[in-house]
């Protein structure tokens, strides 16, 4: 098997990393990885066929890091021929009617063609009438940033050319699939940076070399700032044997207009804060800008015990002090610990802001931890979780969080059949908390998987097969089916009919 790997490119350095895609989530080969904070499920089969992959992106660079593209433009999504499928080997094409142009398309051009990858690799998603910043490459080369597949399916279905495109003169196709630089033209945090790097290049006025952030951890940096900035810090570039230096600004970001291709090393220094990472890596390259974030965090501790139902040390059991501030974020923002063979916990770095205390695992499990959270000081809701804020420096010692009973083990017999009402053998099915996998199994000769559940916790289920025989063209699965997890839940019927 080979995987998706992460390419440095003229335009930046990227950083991504292979993940099961939630179209295709059990291909040929398949290799499906489920990783929570509290445990991993691995489930491998051989067979000799094309993994279907996808890519999980870190956040697009500011646009200086771009520079290097063979084509920048704003255009608005006027047609896609993605049917939506979600096959291997589905081939699309989308047009994009241009409104901005700042490198490497003619003037006056009005539509631009756009290839957004593979579902054998890095595929993006572009919606019919929304507008995009686009960072593409000619159709062939490797798109900045971008991670890909080297196995090549087979053969690619066949589409009607999409309208407008006359065979014998096509026109020319970019290629700008996850993890290019794309984004949104009117969401994106820092727009209007963008847009103004992007001016100032057109113009021929020189861009910042190097740029990033000095942020408090636990808060994100870029490409988002939503904790406090930190301006003043001391930041310090060290390489190609020389230290190059200056300070954030008032909004916590620092900019370098002149330095050397190479890799640096960031440092930072603002008092009372303290470095949270060893060192940060800062890639310049030779054309464009590096970019590279710092994190600083606080000295306040938080220490105390995670007990059993008993009243005995409960030993690897995460804790977390979840940040209030953006407990509405889609991912919010806290500080994790595990307890040690005693209980104990420490969680260092607390922020000066209102926070609360949880242990145990917000997706519980049967492979990994059972417990669902238990709120500071004996909660299972965060309702009735009691509301703690630590002073920069402070030292809090004693927290007691105690854990109820371990849920039990319960199997349910789960059947796989196709619309036709024929049995599938070698199908995954997969029980979902708040969308994520947390226990899986797959079907025998008989169509039937005994799936192991928690007693008492409410799943979606659902189940997936390769369509057809080799090489298949994609993935049928089931529609979700809510289910409790009893010991009277089974047998449950799943039909792949989608």
């Amino acid at each position: 098997m080979k995987q998706a790997q992460c390419s440095e490119r003229k335009g930046g350095q990227p950083e991504c990393v292979s993940r099961p895609s939630r179209r295709e989530l059990l291909p040929s080969t398949t290799f499906l990885i489920i990783v929570k904070r509290t445990h991993v499920i691995v489930l491998l089969t051989a067979a000799d066929a094309v993994i279907a992959r996808s890519c999980e992106c870190a956040a697009p660079m500011p646009a200086c890091a771009y520079v290097a593209a063979d084509a920048i433009f704003v255009g608005r999504v006027s047609y896609t021929n993605d049917d939506r499928s979600g096959t291997f080997v589905q081939a699309t094409l989308v047009r994009f009617d241009v409104e901005e142009i700042f490198k490497g398309i003619s003037a006056g051009t009005k539509h631009i063609w756009v290839d957004p990858g593979s579902f054998t690799s890095c595929y993006q998603e572009y919606r019919l009438g929304e507008r995009y910043l686009i960072v593409a490459q000619r159709r062939g080369h490797m798109a900045s940033d971008s991670a890909a597949m080297t196995l090549a399916p087979r053969k690619a279905n066949n589409k009607p050319l999409p309208p407008s495109i006359d065979p014998a003169r096509p026109p020319i196709i970019y290629w700008a699939p996850e993890c290019s630089g794309s984004r949104s033209a009117d969401h994106f945090p820092h727009i209007d940076m963008d847009y103004a790097m992007l001016r100032a290049y057109r113009a021929g006025q020189p861009l910042p070399r190097a740029f990033g952030r000095v942020y408090l951890e636990p808060f994100r940096g870029w490409p988002e700032l939503n904790g406090p900035p930190l301006p003043g810090a001391r930041v310090t570039l060290t390489g190609n044997g020389k230290a190059i230096r200056t300070a954030t600004r008032a909004d916590g970001t620092f900019a370098v207009r002149d330095a050397p291709a190479g890799v640096y090393s960031i440092g930072a220094e603002l008092p009372p804060f303290v470095s949270a990472q060893p060192r940060a890596i800062l890639t310049i390259p030779e054309i464009g800008c590096g970019s590279g974030d710092f994190a600083m965090r606080t000295t306040t501790e938080l220490r105390g015990v995670v007990l059993d139902h008993r009243g005995r040390a409960a030993a690897r059991i995460p804790v977390e002090v979840e940040v209030l501030s953006t407990a509405r974020e889609k991912y919010p923002t806290g500080l994790s610990s595990d307890t040690d063979a005693e209980g104990r916990f420490a969680v260092v770095g607390i922020p000066d802001v209102e926070v609360r205390l949880s242990c145990g695992s917000s997706h519980p499990s049967t492979t990994g931890v059972p417990f669902p959270l238990v709120y500071y000081p004996d909660s299972p809701l965060p309702s009735g979780a009691h509301t703690l804020r630590l002073h920069d420096g402070e030292r809090r010692a004693g927290m007691v969080l105690r854990l109820p009973e371990a849920p039990e083990i319960v199997r349910v017999a789960v059947k796989v059949s196709r619309a036709d009402g024929s049995a599938v053998n070698g199908a995954f099915v997969g029980a979902l908390l708040d969308g994520d996998y947390t226990e899986v199994a797959r079907t025998g000769a008989e169509g039937i998987a005994e799936l192991p559940c928690l007693q008492g916790l409410r799943y979606q289920l659902d189940a997936q097969s390769p369509a057809g025989r080799p090489p298949w063209s994609g993935i049928v699965r089931s529609r979700p089916v809510p289910f409790r997890c009893g010991k009277n839940s089974g047998p449950l019927a799943l039909t792949l009919d989608r």
